[in-house]
This record gives C-alpha cells, sequence and structure tokens, in this order.
C-alpha cells in the first residue's frame, strides 16, 4: 500500500509562538524607527517648502522620497503584524511555504522565501 503524503500547507508551517515573539518585537521595534523617521521626514520638508536654491530642492526631494519609502515600510511591517495574528506571518506568497527563519530575522516584513521574490517594480521612463 502506498502512502500519500499530503503537501505543506501553511498552518503546517505556521511558526509557534515563542519563535514568533523576537520577530513581533523586531517588527515592533522597527515600527517605531520608521515613524520616527516619518516626522523628521515631515519635518525637513516642511522646512524647505519654498526654498528655491538648488540644494535645497534637493534635499526637500530627497526627503520626500525618504517619506515615501519609509510609509512604505510602515505599511509592510503593519501587514506582516497582521500576518502574524491571523496565524499566515512566515508563509510565503507565491508558494506558500514556510520562510526561513533567518530570512525573517533579516526581513521580518518578508512576503516572499528566497525561492520566490517579489516582482520587480516596471522601470519609470
Amino acid at each position: 500500500m502506498t502512502s500519500f503524503i499530503a503537501p505543506s500547507t501553511a498552518l503546517d508551517a505556521a511558526f509557534d509562538p515563542d519563535e514568533l515573539a523576537p520577530l513581533r518585537n523586531m517588527l515592533a521595534e522597527e515600527l517605531a524607527v520608521q515613524e520616527r523617521q516619518i516626522r523628521e521626514f515631515a519635518a525637513t520638508i516642511d522646512e524647505l517648502t519654498g526654498q528655491q536654491d538648488s540644494d535645497s530642492m534637493l534635499e526637500r526631494e530627497l526627503a520626500e522620497y525618504a517619506h515615501r519609502r519609509a510609509l512604505e515600510t510602515i505599511t509592510e511591517i503593519r501587514q506582516a503584524l497582521q500576518r502574524m495574528d491571523a496565524g499566515m506571518y512566515g508563509i510565503c506568497e507565491r508558494c506558500q511555504s514556510r520562510i526561513a527563519l533567518a530570512r525573517l530575522e533579516v526581513i521580518p516584513f518578508t512576503r516572499h522565501c528566497v525561492s520566490c521574490p517579489p516582482p520587480t517594480p516596471p522601470l519609470i521612463g
């Protein structure tokens, strides 16, 4: 008789609470850092708005870019915390495999395993 081995599911691959606690702390700390940076970037943008010299304009553009990136990171962190609460944290959105703990320790808000990198955004040209 041949035994059937069911493929791994997201629930089989979920992390236990002892593994999640340090990752949740990392996410919370990074969220606080990003929120603090958002305030700093906003202050820089406000301070430089209206200034016409090229250095000020460039610095404001850089602050605006960094502000947008920080907002994106905050969104990713909040989504990771939601996945954690739903029991789906650490599961690749593409292949449904468990994401390696080492990867999550480096990028705790990642949604993909190493084998399934996210799609490359289109080039703006």
